[in-house]
């Protein structure tokens, strides 16, 4: 599913989830830096396929949202 066609172009956001300090694996971010932000992580890493975890909420630990300072 091209999530950016679905969702809108300026909704979605191609980042990478922190695990750990040194686990870093490629996500997307919907509605970022809102109440509404949800986070796919990718099980391919390559093709942006196969979900390997959802997550909804506030805030994630996401290299776009390090160095985000706002509420």
């Amino acid at each position: 599913m091209n999530t950016g066609k679905f969702f809108g172009e300026k909704n979605v956001k191609k980042d990478g989830y922190y695990f750990s300090e040194k686990e870093l694996r490629k996500c997307s971010v919907l509605f970022a830096n809102t109440s509404q932000q949800a986070v796919f992580i990718w099980e391919d890493q390559i093709n942006l396929r196969e979900s390997l975890l959802c997550s909804y909420s506030g805030i994630l630990p996401t290299q776009s949202t390090a160095k985000y300072e706002e509420v």
